[in-house]
């Protein structure tokens, strides 16, 4: 469930183009290439910058959208986060929103919304059955004011949708839901011992926002994928579910069970969870983690120690897309490869093959899915094992007339690129791949960079496109 689908028409285009402005914004932009891309008119994508132009000025007057007489489209201080704001602005105001939200949380019936947002019945029947369309897209439906699916699906996504939408920056939840959310959190880390980030609690605080408007509305879980750990903070939780929420006492394991997986899986502590039940799920996730173990030990050198270290890691990331099935945003942009294709190739190839194989199995929902698991596989190899057992590296002899403490600064200067698994020489050897230097010699089969003293911003651009050029060579010889 995309939030931008719960924008009226205007703010869905002007969200979109704004999306796609702030994407773009480094790039040569044009009013036709925009319009191709919404499939709008042009005189309507020129009309909706203009009102963004207008918006955005309310919000800063640092901030702009122009079009030039020539058609560029250009932009000034439009960040990631104007877009979230903006979003976020258009979703308060948004009819459909509130009709969803109302549903969802008060469950009030169609023609007391009619009266409360002050909606013509015409709109407001038109909006209830495009909401009808987005629900019945991600197999939900809307019957009696009630939103109704799978229950465990059904919280998933709207926890993706509300934390994608929303991210901190604002909740629409009632205050003693939101009250409630936070005592439970602070409850966790007094009588578990743990501590959150600002971005898990925010994470944390919007499941936990879903979860206790579907208890409130009645509507539980009845499925379990854990057995629990006795901790003080089960006791409470089960006193509190039962006395302060209603909760049947023949629910309340599956519901607790719920809110620690989550609490496992997102590494907040996973203490609360003794195991994971051997079902259909479990059975795959380590199917899984063994093929790509086996996978992985065909391509590059890895140890015992090494598989040990990593395999549980591996079956919870498996676990974590094969149960909650996440919908968030992020990581799931193609253009975003592009830098690990770059940087470090034969990993890049290694996941990629590998899960080329697996999405044969339908084990995952979506295209989505299968990108934010490309990620978590990548980051998960590339911070737990070194690149040395992966790729081979590039040798680079640095070597500057003015003296050892300015081949040390320039080595310096290259710190950041330790990712591309460089090693670094004081002379040439036979393993030299690149020469950088203030001197011309003779080639000898190595790469040679004539650098000015101190290199330019085109000096840089140079050694990085050389760089991008010799690991794919060297990943093609793997």
């Amino acid at each position: 469930m995309n939030p931008n689908h719960l924008l009226l028409e205007d703010q869905y285009y002007k969200t979109t183009v704004l999306q796609y402005i702030e994407l773009n914004k480094n790039q040569y932009c044009t009013i036709n290439k925009l319009s191709d891309v919404l499939s709008l008119s042009k005189y309507k994508t020129a009309k909706f910058i203009q009102m963004l132009h207008e918006e955005l000025n309310l919000l800063s007057s640092n901030i702009k959208i122009e079009i030039l007489s020539s058609g560029e489209i250009l932009s000034k201080n439009i960040s990631h986060k104007t877009t979230k704001e903006l979003r976020v602005s258009y979703l308060k105001s948004s009819t459909l929103f509130q009709l969803f939200h109302n549903f969802l949380v008060k469950e009030t019936p169609l023609e007391r919304q009619i009266e409360d947002l002050h909606m013509s019945r015409s709109s407001a029947y038109n909006q209830h059955r495009e909401l009808k369309d987005i629900l019945k897209a991600d197999n939900l439906i809307l019957k009696k004011s009630q939103i109704l699916g799978d229950e465990f699906q059904l919280r998933i996504r709207l926890y993706s949708l509300y934390y994608e939408a929303f991210n901190g920056i604002y909740s629409p939840f009632p205050d003693f839901i939101q009250i409630k959310a936070e005592q439970l959190i602070n409850q966790l880390m007094t009588l578990t011992k743990c501590t959150l980030s600002e971005t898990k609690k925010i994470k944390l605080t919007s499941f936990l926002n879903v979860w206790l408007t579907r208890l409130r509305t009645k509507h539980y879980i009845t499925e379990s994928f854990v057995t629990l750990e006795e901790s003080s903070f089960k006791e409470y939780l089960t006193e509190e579910l039962i006395h302060s929420w209603g909760v049947p006492r023949d629910q309340v394991t599956n519901e607790i069970a719920y809110l620690f997986s989550f609490i496992y899986l997102e590494n907040i502590d996973k203490k609360l969870v003794e195991s994971f039940l051997r079902n259909d799920t479990e059975v795959a996730v380590e199917q899984t983690a063994h093929q790509f173990f086996d996978y992985l030990s065909n391509e590059c050198l890895l140890d015992e120690q090494d598989k040990r270290d990593l395999f549980n890691e591996v079956k919870d990331i498996n676990r974590k897309w094969l149960i909650y099935h996440f919908r968030e945003s992020t990581f799931t942009i193609k253009t975003e490869f592009h830098y690990f294709q770059e940087v470090n190739p034969k990993l890049d190839s290694l996941v990629k093959n590998f899960l080329n194989q697996l999405n044969h199995k339908n084990l995952f929902i979506s295209e989505a899915e299968m990108s934010k698991l490309y990620y978590d596989y990548l980051f998960l190899l590339v911070t737990k094992i070194p690149i040395s057992k992966i790729e081979h590296p590039l040798y680079i002899c640095i070597d500057f007339s003015h003296g050892d403490n300015y081949n040390q600064y320039i080595r310096l200067m290259l710190s950041s690129l330790q990712s591309m698994n460089i090693k670094y020489e004081k002379e040439i050897t036979r393993q030299t791949d690149i020469y950088i230097s203030d001197c011309l010699i003779h080639q000898r089969g190595y790469k040679q960079l004539i650098w000015k003293k101190p290199p330019t911003p085109d000096d840089w651009r140079d050694l990085g496109e050389l760089l991008v050029e010799l690991k794919g060579a060297k990943g093609e010889r793997i």
